[in-house]
C-alpha cells in the first residue's frame, strides 16, 4: 500500500483513498495490509475518500472517520457536446472503462441481447483497453458466440473501441444515447457524471459506489433491471433530465469545490 511509503515519518499526512488496497488482494499481502492498518490508525493521518459508500467501507476496515470529499469534473470540457450526423435511428448503447470483471461489461452484452430479442434495433460500443484482462475478453467473445447462434447478427451490433482519449470519449458521449455503467464495487467513479456534463442519460446499478448520490439527487437510473431502465428511456425521451443532471454536476463536483475541500484538510492536518 501506498501510505506506507510515509512509515515512520512524523509529520502531517494526508491520504486520499480512491479505494482501499485490501479490496484487491491476496493472502501473500495479508501481513503487509496489517501493517498498514495499524500505521493509518497510528500515524493520525488525515483520510478522504469520494462518497458515502466509500466512507462506510473505509470506517469498518480502517476504524477511521474519513472526510468525504468527491472528485472534481471539468464540466467545460465534457459539456462541450461534438456530434456527428446519424444514419440511423437504432438506439446507441455506450460503456466506457478497462475491459474486466470489476466494469462488468457482460450485464451491457446481455442487455443489448435482451433488447433485440424485445424487437429493438441496438448496438453497444465498448470504449476502453481489452488488453488488461485476456481471460474476461474471452469470455465475452465466447458469449458474443453464443448469442450470435440465436441473432445471426448480434456480433455485428458491438464495436471494440479499445483505449480512447478523453477527446474521444467525448466524441462518443455526443454520438450516443444512454450509457450503461454496470460497474461492480471498485472503480468507474467519473465516467457517468462526466457523461451527464455531455447530456447523455446514465443507467447504473446499486452497485456503484455514486449510485446513492445519483438517486438522491434524481441525476440518473439506478436500477438492477438494466433492460427496463433502457426500455423506459427508448419509449419515453423525458424519462431522463439531462439538463438537471449536468447543472448539478457543474455547481457541486467542479475542480474548484474539490480543491477548496483539500486545502481544508491540509490546514487541519497542520494544525
Amino acid at each position: 500500500p501506498a501510505t506506507l511509503a510515509t512509515f515512520p515519518i512524523r509529520r502531517p499526512i494526508v491520504w486520499y483513498c480512491n479505494e482501499p488496497p485490501e479490496l484487491f488482494t491476496n493472502w501473500k499481502r495479508k501481513p503487509i495490509e496489517a501493517l498498514n492498518r495499524w500505521w493509518v490508525r497510528k500515524s493520525n493521518m488525515k483520510c478522504i475518500v469520494a462518497d458515502e459508500t466509500q466512507a462506510v467501507r473505509f470506517e469498518k476496515i480502517y476504524g477511521i472517520k474519513p472526510t468525504v470529499i468527491p472528485y472534481g469534473v471539468d464540466y467545460g470540457f465534457w459539456s462541450k457536446r461534438i456530434s456527428s450526423p446519424r444514419k440511423d435511428d437504432g438506439l446507441r448503447l455506450l460503456q466506457v472503462g478497462t475491459i474486466t470483471p470489476y466494469k462488468n461489461q457482460l450485464e451491457s452484452l446481455v442487455t443489448l441481447y435482451e433488447l433485440v430479442s424485445h424487437g429493438i434495433d441496438a448496438t453497444l460500443t465498448l470504449a476502453g483497453s481489452f488488453t488488461a484482462d485476456a481471460k474476461y475478453f474471452l469470455d465475452l467473445q465466447d458469449y458474443i458466440k453464443i448469442a450470435s447462434e440465436e441473432q445471426p447478427d448480434f456480433w455485428k451490433r458491438i464495436a471494440y473501441m479499445g483505449q480512447v482519449n478523453h477527446e474521444g470519449v467525448r466524441m462518443l458521449f455526443g454520438n450516443h444515447d444512454v450509457l450503461l455503467h454496470p460497474v461492480e464495487e471498485q472503480g468507474g467513479w467519473l465516467v457517468p457524471f462526466e457523461a451527464m456534463c455531455a447530456g447523455l442519460p446514465i443507467i447504473t446499478t446499486q452497485n456503484f459506489s455514486a449510485s446513492s448520490l445519483i438517486e438522491k439527487e434524481g441525476l440518473g437510473k439506478v436500477s438492477f433491471d438494466l433492460l427496463g431502465a433502457v426500455e423506459e428511456l427508448y419509449n419515453n425521451k423525458d424519462a431522463a433530465d439531462t439538463e438537471h443532471a449536468g447543472m448539478w454536476v457543474k455547481e457541486n463536483l467542479s475542480w474548484e469545490k474539490f480543491g477548496e475541500g483539500m486545502v481544508r484538510v491540509f490546514e487541519e492536518a497542520i494544525g
